[in-house]
């Protein structure tokens, strides 16, 4: 799920289908919403601000690491900055389960890699 929020550029590959899902109010602010569907994996949606175009809001089927149980989970931006590259990056995000507020996160710091090494997927 981070995966495909983070770049969205690889959606364009084979193997995800897009679709549009409509407007939505993410806040006060309208959104314009994007289901991706993977084969063998579960469907997000991503909504993206109609004013900036940027992220606004993701949501996913996430497991409750307490129950075991899968719950509806929705991602909001609730406010970008912009980094040393002049790239918007989230510094504020609110995580809810359920409809329930989960978490809240500021983010202190991002780094954005021009490449991962392919070791740090070995098993």
């Amino acid at each position: 799920m981070m995966t495909v929020a983070r770049m969205i550029a690889p959606l364009k590959e084979k193997g995800y289908e897009l679709s549009a899902t409509g407007e939505i109010k993410v806040g006060e602010n309208p959104a314009v919403g994007v289901r991706v569907a993977a084969k063998g994996q579960k469907n997000i949606t991503l909504y993206f601000d109609k004013k900036t175009n940027l992220l606004a809001k993701i949501d996913h089927t996430a497991i409750d690491a307490m129950s075991g149980n899968e719950v509806p989970e929705e991602r909001i931006v609730l406010a970008y900055e912009k980094n040393a590259d002049g790239v918007p990056v989230p510094k504020k995000v609110a995580v809810k389960r359920d409809g329930k507020t989960y978490l809240e996160a500021d983010v202190l710091e991002s780094k954005q890699l021009e490449k991962i090494d392919d070791s740090e997927f070995a098993k």
